[in-house]
């Protein structure tokens, strides 16, 4: 059910959640949140796995205006590999249990691109009908993309130049290594 939590064999309701404590990664404990509860009791643990799901999940769904589309592109990390883009229509804005409002595709709630994450790496944009583009996601740069075409040839540099970063780290890496 949408209104409920669980984790750990606990389950509460989205509405039981009086606060949130993020606890950092101790030697002998992973990182965790601890629910604090209206009911009162023990709070309930979540993982940050956990937590991540439980933050985009929507507490209110509004209507979006027809024609608008997320845009994903997967661009190739080689200079013979050709990006390709994929767009999917937006049924629903969603305002998140986290406070952030979120676009809603047939395949669910969309996160946004967060680097901290390895859930998702590329990038979103949105499309208005108007024809405007923009980032979406936690990083989101405020400026408004012309055409596809410009996304497409942002995406590709910024994935070949993190694989020439990745080459050079781990270059370097064997060069201390055998020192």
């Amino acid at each position: 059910m949408i209104g409920l939590v669980e984790s750990c064999g606990e389950i509460c309701t989205l509405s039981d959640i009086k606060a949130v404590q993020h606890h950092y990664q101790t030697p002998r404990h992973a990182e965790h949140y601890l629910l604090q509860l209206h009911s009162g009791g023990e709070p309930l643990k979540l993982f940050a796995f956990d937590y991540a799901e439980l933050e985009a999940r929507p507490v209110q769904l509004m209507p979006v205006e027809p024609g608008t589309r997320l845009i994903t592109v997967f661009g190739g990390p080689a200079e013979d590999e050709a990006p390709f883009v994929d767009k999917a229509p937006i049924i629903a804005w969603a305002l998140c249990f986290d406070g952030q409002v979120r676009p809603v595709t047939p395949a669910g709630v969309s996160r946004g691109f967060n680097p901290a994450s390895s859930g998702n790496w590329y990038p979103e944009y949105l499309e208005f009908p108007n024809g405007a583009i923009h980032q979406f996601g936690y990083d989101a740069e405020p400026e408004n993309f012309g055409s596809v075409a410009v996304v497409i040839e942002r995406e590709t540099r910024r994935q070949r130049n993190y694989e020439a970063e990745r080459k050079a780290r781990a270059a370097a890496q064997a060069g201390e290594a055998s020192q």
